[in-house]
């Protein structure tokens, strides 16, 4: 029969690998979802992104299709990427550009196509993920 003495010994150190074996950095848990684009603010201005801007579903959606590829839907357009992600909250965007151009771009998607090249860190706060660039922050909200 196992005394309060064993069974302490036994199950403490168990009890510990199994929290260190579940905790996971941020770094991992951005890529492990697709983000809505709420709104940019850049150049002293915010541009938010309005319903009425929404062309289909998948619109300002920011998606990190694995460990160093994303994909951006803003209202009408397709762009992509490679990304790095060299230390913690820093992220390096990397060959981007727009796979389909079609016109009439709203002011939040130019904003949006100009300042993505420039991010180079990021916070994650619950839900909401803040990238950061020059004189840019981009506030996303977790799908």
């Amino acid at each position: 029969m196992l005394t309060k003495t064993k069974f302490i010994i036994i199950i403490v150190p168990l009890l510990i690998l199994t929290l260190i074996a579940c905790h996971k950095e941020d770094s991992t848990d951005i890529v492990q979802f697709s983000w809505q684009i709420k709104y940019i603010c850049a150049e002293n201005q915010n541009f938010k992104v309005k319903n009425k801007d929404y062309v289909n579903k998948e619109a300002y959606l920011l998606v990190f299709k694995n460990d160093s590829v994303f994909q951006l839907n803003t209202s009408v357009n397709l762009a992509i990427g490679r990304f790095k992600m060299p230390s913690k909250n820093c992220i390096n965007i990397l060959g981007y550009q727009e796979i389909t151009e079609i016109g009439g771009q709203s002011s939040v998607d130019k904003k949006l196509l100009q300042y993505i090249p420039t991010i180079c860190s990021y916070k994650i706060s619950g839900e909401n993920l803040v990238l950061q660039g020059n004189n840019c922050e981009i506030k996303l909200k977790k799908q």
